[in-house]
């Protein structure tokens, strides 16, 4: 599911993140880009993914009537929701970032 995945990016981004830190240290400019890239992807992914997630939450909120689940259900679409916007955001401005120094000439 979206919520799964989401809870399982971050040792993704970790991984890339520090591909993309090796690409910047050795000075390899088609790295860095392929690296931003694929930051650039992600972050598409995960905004599609977001809002697919989203289309469904309203239906979900419909079948719930214990509170006590309702409760827990809140904190997860708020949790989620929040990683909707945070990751993609990060993941954008680390792309932004590789491709501003794959165009600095060494």
């Amino acid at each position: 599911t979206v919520a799964s995945t989401l809870d399982n990016l971050p040792v993704t981004v970790l991984g890339f993140g520090l591909l993309l830190g090796g690409a910047v240290a050795r000075g390899w400019r088609a790295g860095v880009r392929a690296w931003s890239i694929v930051f650039m992807v992600m972050a598409a992914l995960i905004l599609a993914s977001g809002v697919l997630y989203l289309l469904n939450v309203p239906e979900g909120f419909q079948t719930i009537h214990e509170p006590l689940i309702r409760a827990g259900f809140k904190k997860a679409v708020a949790k989620a929701v929040g990683q909707i916007v945070l990751y993609p955001i990060g993941l954008l401005i680390m792309a932004t970032k590789g491709l501003k120094f794959s165009k600095v000439t060494r």
